[in-house]
């Protein structure tokens, strides 16, 4: 692997962080809150947004703020969301300053290109209060082929009552106990002419959820104060087909369109399909008869919500939690509710397969089996509401609960705990069940109670199918993050540690530990790359840490893994088929193949680095770019002619097996980054770089070096 430049050398003294690197790896993206590549707009604190692009010299680093005079807020706003898997478009809220003093946003597309569409007229919130807007954590999703987009509106200042507005007239204003926002749908004609619907609207009118509003998927009200607050379950793994016609939804489906909104309409998991004649809305479930096959009760009984876990890729899979009882195969009474955070012996994990003949589609995932003394096949599995993951294809769903719900022992001979967070996993080709480990009560949050696939910490692979098409990869490789001590080797106590679960070969091991010479079983926490608030297109690739075939895997943990480590500073680190790599950086990310690996330091790790403060690395295989041709060295007498040389390349520590080597890298091109004090200008269809006039010297300096 070699060591690349990517953000430019040229920062104004000021940092690059946060890198995601494209799935082809051939672009990654980054914050500055230096004025790099001419950005026209506002400077953000936190730091405006870019994206470079690997050319055969050097990367090219290309702004995606909007244009000047739009305000976009805080940092979850400055963020472009919902980028394209390759990195070349994406949506962007923003308004002028005076439409955000009114509540008024607009959403636009930004290109690589420099386009910059808007998508749809402003919005005006309806009903009068606190004036509403589009904040970035009300986007709630995008098709993959960005036709479609989704949200809600939000409030511009903190408050419960007034954010409950709509946007279109006639639309009903949600309120009263269990009420969620109105989704809208925004989707474009083949002339690209948006028009922005209610989500829970179909083509006769009708408001499926009425007063009660919806949920896109399972993404439910946000509980906490403060700027960050923490989405009560954020789940929505592809509840958005690819090309966005097909959608699903979470609503109180029995409540009237008038009247306030009572919690006894109970929510139900809804379909939306785009026809020409308009979109029609069905439940998942059809009750009392048909795919529900409970008998006594029977399923239409208002007895439980039905919560949204993920689906696979092509829609066909759809897996919940529900604390009812919707199958005979199901012999609880029903739970008073499905927890976050307590194990309740009603609450079971279903799939609804809908490529399964009539009355075969429902299955129940955490019926387990008999363990005699443990536990009975069908009864109080006790299952949190929340997977850990769900694979690609849905063939694959990881999920706690606390009962013994198999007696076959893991890869570790390990058998599953009464009264401990269990960890399982099950097929759905074999529908089969396999224990994996007891978790520890510190996993709470993290792979149980938390936001569902890719949000956790836990990471299922293959995610997509080999040609990167809709069906989805089948998942069998889970990397995840546990303080349980799950392997033989695991001696720190309940410190948290990666581990590699292969459901094919049952396999477990654990990736964070030390080679020979480096430091192991030490008090030490492993970290990965969480990316809690980026809603958008599914399997994008933000945050990744595991590549495609799970072999390649980062991390981050203050532990000194390898003999050249930095003990309490931090280490970053690439695993590779069993080999530990250091990388000299900050926490970093993957590209999909597992080829890039994109960090931010403030060491000068290549001579064209010209300054201590944080820059954006990349570590490719085969990576590197050919320096240029040394600039000749003219001596005064002139008897010898000109001669040249060349700077040596420094070595950045490697560790065993992987050969990290640093290698050349050239600067941008300096017609796009003119030097300190100049501007570009095109003169007679040419490029040049010239002087800045004095008063634009000053606005330069103000920008970049008073952060």
């Amino acid at each position: 692997m070699a060591i690349e430049l990517v953000s430019p050398s040229r920062k104004f003294n000021q940092r690059a962080n946060n890198p995601h690197v494209s799935a082809n790896g051939q672009r990654i993206r980054f914050l500055s809150p230096a004025g790099l590549a001419e950005t026209p707009g506002l400077l953000d604190p936190f730091g405006d947004p870019y994206v470079a692009t690997r050319g055969p010299s050097g990367w090219e680093t290309l702004p995606t703020s909007p244009p000047a005079g739009f305000f976009y807020g805080w940092r979850k706003n400055a963020e472009p969301l919902s980028f394209t898997p390759d990195f070349s478009s994406w949506f962007q809220i923003a308004a002028t300053l005076s439409q955000r003093q009114m509540g008024i946003a607009q959403v636009f597309q930004g290109r690589l290109d420099g386009s910059f569409s808007l998508l749809f007229p402003a919005l005006v919130p309806l009903g009068g209060g606190v004036p509403l807007t589009v904040e970035a954590s009300d986007l709630q999703g995008a098709s993959e082929d960005h036709s479609h987009l989704y949200f809600r509106p939000g409030p511009k200042a903190a408050g419960g009552a007034d954010r409950l507005t709509s946007y279109l007239s006639g639309d009903p204003s949600p309120s009263g106990p269990g009420a969620d926002y109105n989704v809208y749908a925004v989707a474009f004609t083949p002339s690209d002419v948006p028009f922005i619907v209610l989500l829970s609207r179909d083509g006769e009118g009708k408001v499926w959820g009425g007063n009660c509003g919806a949920r896109l998927g399972g993404i439910g009200e946000f509980v906490g104060v403060g700027p960050f607050p923490a989405p009560n379950g954020n789940r929505n793994q592809h509840a958005i087909s690819t090309d966005g016609t097909r959608v699903y939804f979470s609503a109180r489906a029995a409540q009237p369109e008038s009247g306030p909104c009572t919690e006894a309409n109970k929510l139900r998991i809804l379909k939306r399909i785009e026809a020409q004649d308009g979109p029609w809305i069905s439940r998942l479930l059809k009750e009392p008869s048909g795919d529900c096959d409970r008998v006594a009760p029977p399923c239409s009984a208002a007895d439980g919500d039905d919560l949204y876990q993920g689906a696979s890729m092509d829609g066909t899979k759809v897996y919940f939690t529900t604390n009812r009882t919707v199958a005979d195969s199901d012999l609880d009474d029903s739970a008073s509710q499905c927890s976050l955070t307590i194990a309740q012996p009603g609450c079971d994990l279903y799939l609804y397969d809908s490529t399964l003949p009539p009355g075969q589609r429902l299955i129940q995932v955490s019926a387990g089996e008999t363990v005699p003394g443990l536990h009975e096949a069908g009864k109080e599995a006790k299952v949190f509401n929340s997977v850990a993951a769900i694979s690609g294809d849905g063939s694959h769903v990881y999920f706690a609960a606390e009962n013994v719900l198999t007696s076959d022992k893991n890869p570790e001979d390990g058998e599953a705990q009464p009264g401990q967070p269990n960890l399982y996993v099950w097929d759905s080709a074999t529908k089969s069940l396999a224990f994996i480990g007891a978790l520890a009560s510190g996993d709470q949050g993290a792979l149980w109670g938390g936001e569902g696939t890719f949000k956790n910490n836990a990471y299922p692979v293959p995610a997509v199918d080999e040609n990167l098409g809709q069906i989805g990869g089948d998942g069998h490789i889970l990397l995840f993050l546990s303080k349980a001590p799950l392997t033989a080797d695991d001696g720190d106590g309940l410190s948290r540690d990666l581990f590699r679960y292969d459901a094919e070969s049952e396999q477990l091991e654990r990736i964070s530990k030390a080679v020979p010479g480096g430091n192991d079983n030490g008090a030490f926490d492993v970290a990965s790359r969480g990316n809690p608030f980026v809603p958008g297109t599914d399997f994008a690739e933000d945050g990744r840490w595991a590549s495609e075939d799970g072999e390649t895997v980062v991390f981050s943990t203050n532990e000194t893994l390898v003999p050249d480590g930095i003990g309490g500073d931090g280490n970053s680190y690439l695993w590779r088929r069993g080999q530990l790599v250091r990388l000299p950086g900050g926490t970093p990310v993957l590209s999909h193949d597992g080829s890039t690996a994109a960090f931010t330091t403030p060491a000068q790790l290549l001579p064209e680095d010209g300054d201590s403060i944080g820059d954006v690395y990349a570590a490719r295989v085969e990576g590197g770019f050919r320096k240029p041709p040394p600039i000749p060295v003219c001596i005064p007498n002139g008897n010898e002619g000109c001669q040249g040389s060349s700077d040596a390349v420094p070595s950045v520590p490697s560790a065993q097996g992987l050969g990290l080597l640093s290698q050349g890298n050239v600067k941008l091109d300096p017609v796009r980054n003119c030097p300190r004090g100049k501007r570009r200008v095109q003169r007679k269809g040419k490029t040049r770089c010239v002087k800045r006039p004095n008063h634009e010297k000053r606005t330069s300096r103000k920008q970049g070096g008073q952060r």
